[in-house]
C-alpha cells in the first residue's frame, strides 16, 4: 500500500477536481487502497466505485468499507461485454494500482 500512497501524494496536486466527481478504482482487491488512500483525497461530494474480478474481494470490501460515497462492484476488465453491466456508469477519473500487470492480453 505504501507505493500507492507515494503515487497519490506525488500526483494529487495535479488532479483537477470538479463537483460531484465519479471515480473508478480498477483492481481494488479488498478495498483498502480505495478506502484509505483514494477516498480521502476526493472532494466531499465525490463518489467512488472500487472494482475487482473477485466476488469474494468485492463482498469483503463492501462489508468492510462500503458506504454512501464508496461502493464496490465485481468487474472483469478483459470481458468483451464489460460495459453491459456498467452501461449507466460514467467516471471522471479512473485509478488502477495493482491490476494491469496481471492482464495478459492488454489490447
Amino acid at each position: 500500500m505504501r507505493d500507492a500512497v507515494e503515487i497519490v501524494e506525488a500526483f494529487k496536486g495535479q488532479l483537477a477536481w470538479t463537483s460531484e466527481e465519479r471515480v473508478l478504482d480498477i483492481g481494488c482487491g479488498p478495498g483498502t487502497v480505495t478506502a484509505q488512500v483514494i477516498l480521502p483525497i476526493l472532494p466531499p461530494d465525490a463518489t467512488i466505485i472500487g472494482s475487482d474480478i473477485s466476488e469474494s474481494m468485492i463482498k469483503f470490501a463492501n462489508d468492510e468499507y462500503g458506504g454512501a460515497r464508496l461502493k464496490f462492484k465485481q468487474m472483469d476488465i478483459v470481458s468483451k461485454d464489460i460495459w453491459d453491466k456498467w452501461n449507466e456508469e460514467t467516471f471522471n477519473k479512473i485509478f488502477s494500482f495493482y491490476c494491469l500487470h496481471w492482464i495478459q492480453d492488454q489490447q
